[in-house]
């Protein structure tokens, strides 16, 4: 399905503010034609270079752009389990028949993309990095951006989540101030549990995981506080590893029941906006 860019003009915006833009000729622009933001294929870019190009935006951006960590891609059938797997439980608290937009920030090369756009009409799917987004399928709207600086308008979108994005952020206050600006109802976080001995063992091997270890209840609760967002549900959950568990194992896993009191491999903590 080939995307409508000028229906998709509508939630955009200049990043971290409310400025509107209008799609033409390939590009998205603000009103004075100052700012110009591309469009290649289904990928929208508000950082700058093609799409999988190295920029040296950050330290994070080079190790996924460059590293390219063993990810799975997201149609591997662990990564579908795993996704699906959220999306089942996280159905027993969000309505999802109310949710006509949502925002998946950090998406990676979107496992989480691709399950929620099953459940939601308008969905966008946001990273760094080009590599991963271009792996996406080419339906959904990628957006190479600044999960500090959302290219979206105020009120955008219905529900927001972060999956594992957290960790690798030093200070993620002013994330979830943006998450908080562009939704209207429901913040998603699910982010590694350092109480799982694997998850505390995986952030002690891999420099770039090394924040995990400073999550806890309170820690995410208290900054997601910060940021105006109240927490209505938190649980551990999972204990499927989407990139490195077999798929017989991950058949095996998937009878366990999905919320594991204190060591499920993540943190899921869901927040409604009043």
């Amino acid at each position: 399905m080939q995307i409508d860019w000028q229906k998709i003009a509508y939630y955009l915006a200049v990043p971290g503010t409310n400025n509107t833009l209008s799609y033409s000729n390939g590009s998205f622009q603000a009103e004075n034609n100052a700012l110009k933001f591309p469009v290649h294929g289904h990928i929208v870019d508000f950082i700058g270079g093609a799409p999988g190009e190295k920029i040296g935006f950050t330290s994070q951006l080079d190790y996924w752009e460059s590293s390219k960590p063993g990810l799975r891609l997201p149609n591997h059938a662990v990564q579908v389990q795993f996704a699906e797997q959220r999306f089942q439980y996280l159905s027993r608290f969000i309505p999802f028949q109310d949710v006509q937009s949502s925002l998946d920030i950090g998406c990676g090369n979107g496992v989480g993309t691709i399950s929620l756009n099953r459940r939601v009409d308008v969905v966008f799917g946001l990273d760094m990095s080009g590599y991963l987004l271009n792996q996406m399928p080419d339906n959904i709207v990628g957006i190479r951006g600044d999960a500090s600086r959302l290219p979206l308008r105020d009120k955008a979108v219905d529900m927001s989540m972060a999956w594992e994005l957290i960790h690798h952020i030093e200070n993620p206050v002013p994330v979830f101030l943006e998450m908080r600006r562009v939704t209207r109802k429901w913040v998603v976080l699910f982010d590694p549990n350092r109480w799982n001995p694997l998850q505390a063992g995986f952030s002690l091997a891999v420099s770039k995981e090394r924040l995990g270890l400073r999550n806890t209840r309170s820690y995410l609760t208290n900054i997601m506080a910060k940021a105006g967002l109240n927490v209505v549900h938190y649980a551990t959950v999972g204990c499927i590893f989407p990139n490195k568990s077999p798929i017989w194992l991950a058949s095996v896993l998937g009878k366990v029941p999905f919320e594991i009191p204190y060591l499920g491999i993540s943190h899921l903590l869901i927040a409604e906006i009043q």
